[in-house]
C-alpha cells in the first residue's frame, strides 16, 4: 500500500517531527538498539547531529539561498566550528590520556545547531505560528507520557519508559527529563492564551496545562522553573485590556495555584531550600566558586573538554560533586573559558539588537513572544544554559526565529502571533 504525501507541506512537518522524535529516543517507548547506545541516548545526541546535517542538505536542495539568507546563523557555525576546532587542540595538547574522536562527544550539544537551516526554512514557508503548532503535538504527548509515567511510578513503582539508569529518585518521586522543547512550547500556548486565540482557546490551555505540569512536576528543576515563572508573567504583561479575558486568566492562575497546594507541590518547592536540601544548594556554591577560579587560571581555554576519568577531579572538583551544567554560564567560562562568551551571549547580544529593530517596526503584542524567547535565555544563564544537554535542541528554534524576525518585512505576515 502507498502513502501518498498530499502537499510539500505535510511533507515538511513530517520532517520536523521525526526531528523531535529522534531526540526524544521514539519518546523512549522503544529500546535504543545495542549497537548505537553510543551514538543515541536523552544524553548522546551524535545519531541526532547526522539526522541534521542530512536534513541541512535536503532542505539546501530546496533552496540554494539558504545559507546567504540565514547570514548570522551561517557566520555562528563557522565561528562556533573554529571556537571548538581549537578547544579539541587544547584538550588533546593538556590532557595526553584523550583522543580527538572521543573529545568530539563532548560538542555534539554545540553542533545541534545546524537544525536552523531546517526550521528557518518551515517558518519562512509556513509561517513561525505553523511552526509551533506541527510540533505541539508531539512536545504534548511526550509531556503526557513523562507525567503519567510519574504518576504510575508514584502509585504503583512501574517504569515502562526506557533509559531507567538515567532517571532519578529524589523524595520518592521520579525525575527525568521532559525534553528540550517542552518548557518553551508551554510558553508559547500561555501567550496564545493570553492573546485571545478565541478558535484555538481550550486546545491551547489543554496544551499548556499538560505541558507545564510535565515541566513542574517531573523535570522538577527549581532553577528551570523559576525563569519559566518569570517568562509567563511577561508574556501576562504583554497582553493587552480585556475585562472578559482577565476573568479568564484569573480563573486559569486559580486553578494552577490549586493544584501546586492540593499536590503538595508547593510546599516541596518551599522546602527544597531548607535545611533538607543543604547540601545540594552548598554544592552549587561550592561549584560557582570552584569553576570561576578554574577560569581565571586560565580564562582562554578553561579546563577544556574532559572525557577521560583520569581527569575527573579537574572536570567535577576534588569531591567529584561539582557539574558544569549546574551552574550555566560560570560552569561555561570554567569549561571552555572566553569561548563561552561567543557561543552564548553573542547570539543573545545580536537577537536584542534584531528584536529592538523590529519594535521599531511593529508593535509589543506582535512581536511579544520573541521577547519571550530573550528572556528565557537570559534567565537560564545562571544555572541552565540553553546549550546544555537536555536543552540544546531549543537553540536552533531560536536561531531561526530570529533569522525570520531580521527579514520582517520581506517575509509578509510568517511572524504574526497575535491573533
Amino acid at each position: 500500500m502507498k502513502i501518498k504525501i498530499n502537499s510539500k507541506r505535510q511533507l515538511y512537518s513530517l520532517l520536523l517531527i521525526l526531528s523531535y522524535f529522534v531526540e526524544t529516543c521514539c519518546f523512549r517507548l522503544l529500546p535504543i538498539p545495542q549497537s548505537m547506545q553510543k551514538i543515541w541516548g536523552p544524553d548522546r545526541h551524535f545519531f541526532l547531529l547526522l539526522i541534521g546535517i542530512i536534513f541541512c542538505g535536503f532542505f539546501y536542495t530546496r533552496n540554494t539561498r539558504i545559507f546567504k539568507e540565514c547570514s548570522f546563523t551561517t557566520r555562528y557555525i563557522t565561528g562556533l566550528i573554529v571556537c571548538l576546532m581549537l578547544l579539541n587542540i587544547y584538550s588533546v595538547a593538556r590532557y595526553s590520556n584523550q583522543n580527538m574522536s572521543t573529545i568530539l562527544i563532548n560538542e555534539v550539544d554545540y553542533l545541534l545547531v545546524i537544525f536552523s537551516y531546517q526550521f528557518y526554512y518551515f517558518m519562512k514557508k509556513y509561517g513561525v505560528d505553523s511552526f509551533f503548532k506541527i510540533l505541539n503535538i508531539p512536545v504534548v504527548i511526550y509531556a503526557l507520557l513523562t507525567f503519567a509515567q510519574q504518576m504510575i511510578y508514584k502509585f504503583y513503582g512501574i517504569v515502562f519508559l526506557q533509559d531507567i539508569n538515567l532517571m532519578v529518585v529524589r523524595n520518592d518521586a521520579l525525575r527525568l527529563s521532559v525534553g528540550s522543547l517542552c518548557a518553551f512550547w508551554s510558553l508559547y500556548n500561555f501567550y496564545r492564551i493570553v492573546n485571545r486565540n478565541k478558535n484555538k482557546f481550550f486546545y491551547h490551555l489543554l496544551s499548556f496545562l499538560i505541558e507545564s505540569a510535565a515541566l513542574i512536576f517531573v523535570n522538577a528543576t527549581r532553577a528551570l522553573i523559576f525563569a519559566y515563572a518569570v517568562c509567563l508573567l511577561l508574556a501576562l504583561l504583554l497582553n493587552g485590556d480585556s475585562t472578559k479575558h482577565s476573568i479568564r486568566l484569573f480563573l486559569l492562575f486559580i486553578t494552577i495555584g490549586v493544584l501546586a497546594v492540593s499536590s503538595g507541590f508547593l510546599d516541596y518547592f518551599i522546602t527544597s531550600f531548607s535545611i533538607e536540601s543543604f547540601s545540594d544548594n552548598e554544592a552549587r556554591l561550592g561549584a560557582f566558586i570552584y569553576y570561576w577560579n578554574e577560569f581565571l587560571r586560565s580564562p582562554i581555554f578553561g579546563d577544556g573538554f574532559i572525557v577521560n576519568s583520569s581527569y575527573y577531579t579537574i572536570k567535577y572538583g576534588p569531591l567529584l560533586n561539582f557539574y558544569y551544567v549546574d551552574v550555566g554560564i560560570i560552569g561555561a567560562l570554567g569549561e571552555i573559558g572566553i569561548f563561552s562568551l561567543f557561543i552564548v551571549i553573542y547570539p543573545l547580544v545580536h537577537w536584542i539588537r534584531v528584536y529592538k529593530h523590529a519594535m521599531n517596526n511593529g508593535n509589543r503584542s506582535q512581536y511579544g513572544l520573541f521577547l519571550v524567547a530573550i528572556c528565557y535565555v537570559i534567565f537560564t544563564l545562571p544555572t541552565l544554559l540553553i546549550t546544555n544537554n537536555g536543552r540544546s535542541f531549543l537553540f536552533p528554534v531560536f536561531f531561526a526565529m530570529f533569522e525570520v524576525l531580521s527579514k520582517d518585512g520581506k517575509l509578509g505576515n510568517t511572524i504574526t502571533l497575535s491573533t
